[in-house]
């Protein structure tokens, strides 16, 4: 059996098992409206992932792994109330299109990082068309 979607969604969970790891072909991870305060420090074993929403928890901070989700397009974190800022590598999540902090203290904390994470991108690709174009000399 393959499963590419898991909806755990208002269900009272304490905490998401490490085992979602092992599920190589899940892609949506949906547990909005539970008592979650953390993610498993192997969250980021899910490269599948491409979508996760876990608004209306108590996370408190993503783990560092989170950033090894190379195909995640849209994190939902909406009302995790005591969640203040991000993993400091939280910038290598480059697929990245979709980022809901909707009531959340931090989310300035988040607007500001991520408005840091477009510019560095920029200048990397200005440094980059720079040095390819003094290559061609």
């Amino acid at each position: 059996m393959t499963c590419h979607t898991l909806s755990f969604n208002h269900n009272k969970l304490v905490a998401l098992p490490r085992c979602l790891a092992n599920m190589i072909n899940l892609t949506a991870l949906s547990a909005n409206d539970n008592k979650i305060s953390f993610l498993p420090s192997n969250f980021g074993d899910s490269r599948s992932l491409t979508t996760v929403k876990l608004c209306a928890n108590i996370i408190e901070e993503l783990p560092e792994s989170i950033s090894r989700l190379p195909r995640l397009k849209s994190l939902w974190l909406d009302h995790n109330a005591p969640m203040a800022a991000l993993p400091w590598n939280f910038y290598m999540l480059t697929s990245l299109v979709e980022l809901r902090m909707d009531a959340n203290p931090g989310a300035f904390l988040f607007f500001l990082a991520f408005i840091v994470l477009c510019a560095f991108t920029l200048l990397n690709l200005y440094v980059g068309v720079i040095f390819y174009q003094f290559s061609r000399i």
